[in-house]
């Protein structure tokens, strides 16, 4: 009886094998070289073997653009060295042929050897400035006015004895007209001996010719005329044709607009319709929803305790005042905090008030210190202010705080306890005009002179009654 077959369970191996099966598979020359040709696929060594081989052909390109660019730039490095060695501006020809292609275009003498000596006592840059400087010291003379020297149709151009070699020349309107008339006229003769240069270095065969011209294109180019002649009829341009034409064209037209605040404002105050106010700032690119907007931003309002005032004598509610502040730019928060501050402002101003009028009261002894530092427990002060208050009084209340009256001083004057002198100091103490002191001194007087009067009769009344008594008690004679 042979075994039962089992099947086999999902995801384990069978649990028997075919012998005959792998003995077919082993065997045959077909299934053998199908096998193989699977397993070289699934080893991937074709495709290192080519990885390989790219690596390989890369480094071999790079190494050899390296080489490459190694040779080039040794080439042109020996071709730089070359046309180092071919500028020749070590020698007198260079700077023979930089004074003449000057002297050539420019009209101005320029001496060679002079440059050259220049270079071999002080170096390539004190020669250098010397070549520039006949070309600067040219334009300067040139635009100063300065008198040229003439000598073999040329000019020779000394530097001015202004600043740095400029010509000492006051700057003026005409000074200004005759510098651009002259650069004008420099620039169009410049470009008529470039010209001739140009024509006559052609007529020289061998190419030398050409050689020559392109010496003097390049020297003008480096020049820039072209460009410095536009920056000096630019104003001749702009202030006779485009500012006068733009003139016209305002006129006109009119183009300019208001701003948005000013078209805003110009409406409100009557100046301005509102179909022209809102043209204007359509014309500013503005949407409906941005012109509605600008018209509360850029409108007046009153400032927020304007509007706190109106809000407490009930000319105005609460969400008015926040609607009007809003519009100022303050927060929901910043205008609780407005309103917070205007309410101790009142409060604080009602308790200095309070607090001032007291000092009197203090000062005269009608409330004491401690009375008036429990009144100050009472107002909106902070802690500092209160002591600052208490402190000032109780200073006030240390010092003398009390004088004589006029009326005293005038009692104690006709009673003989003052001199006048005394009277005269406590009334310029007092802050009297000398004008005043004298009137009123006048009026001490008066009352002196009054006093002693009635003092003076009622003695004399006195000694009459004296006298009088005396007679009728005295027994007549013989009696």
């Amino acid at each position: 009886m042979s075994s039962p077959i089992v099947p086999p369970i999902p995801g384990q191996p069978p649990g028997f094998v075919s012998v005959g099966d792998v003995a077919q598979q082993e065997i045959d020359p077909k299934n053998f070289g199908t096998l193989f040709a699977q397993g070289q696929a699934n080893s991937g060594w074709i495709e290192r073997l080519a990885i390989a081989l790219y690596l390989a052909f890369t480094k071999v390109i790079e190494a050899m653009l390296s080489l490459l660019a190694s040779k080039a730039d040794s080439i042109l490095a020996a071709l730089g060295a070359f046309f180092l060695a071919a500028q020749g501006n070590n020698t007198p020809g260079f700077y023979n042929l930089t004074a003449d292609l000057i002297t050539d275009l420019t009209g101005v003498e320029v001496d060679g050897g002079a440059l050259f000596d220049k270079y071999q006592k002080r170096g390539r840059i004190a020669a250098m400035q010397a070549t520039g400087a006949a070309f600067v010291d040219l334009l300067a003379s040139e635009f100063a006015g300065v008198t040229q020297t003439a000598a073999g149709g040329v000019f020779q151009v000394a530097p001015g004895t202004g600043q740095g070699g400029l010509p000492s020349v006051q700057l003026s309107e005409q000074q200004g007209m005759n510098a651009a008339r002259a650069f004008l006229g420099f620039a169009m003769s410049f470009a008529v001996r470039e010209g001739n240069t140009d024509f006559f270095a052609s007529l020289i065969p061998f190419g030398i010719g050409e050689g020559y011209k392109a010496f003097a294109e390049d020297l003008s180019k480096s020049l820039g005329l072209g460009r410095l002649t536009r920056l000096a009829l630019k104003p001749l341009f702009q202030n006779l044709v485009s500012i006068p034409m733009t003139w016209a064209f305002n006129k006109q037209y009119t183009p300019t607009l208001l701003g948005p605040g000013e078209a805003i404002r110009a409406n409100i105050a009557g100046l301005l319709s509102q179909p022209d106010s809102l043209q204007e700032l359509q014309r500013h690119g503005y949407s409906q929803p941005k012109i509605d907007a600008f018209s509360v931003l850029h409108a007046k309002w009153p400032s927020p305790k304007e509007h706190f005032l109106a809000e407490l004598v009930g000319q105005q509610d609460t969400a008015t005042t926040d609607t009007f502040l809003s519009y100022l730019g303050f927060t929901p928060r910043a205008v609780q905090t407005l309103r917070t501050a205007d309410q101790n402002d009142f409060s604080r101003r009602i308790a200095f008030e309070l607090a001032h009028r007291i000092v009197p009261l203090v000062t005269t002894g009608a409330i004491d210190l401690n009375g008036y530092s429990a009144v100050l427990e009472t107002l909106t002060l902070s802690a500092q202010e209160k002591k600052g208050l208490l402190d000032f009084v109780t200073e006030l209340h240390s010092l003398p705080r009390k004088r004589l009256t006029f009326a005293q001083m005038t009692t104690a004057f006709v009673d003989g306890i003052v001199a006048v002198d005394q009277v005269a100091e406590f009334l310029q103490e007092e802050g009297y005009r000398q004008d005043d002191i004298a009137i009123l001194l006048q009026i001490d007087l008066f009352k002196l002179k009054v006093s002693k009067d009635k003092a003076a009769a009622a003695a004399a009344k006195a000694a009459a009654k004296k006298t009088k008594s005396t007679a009728s008690s005295t027994p007549p004679a013989g009696g």
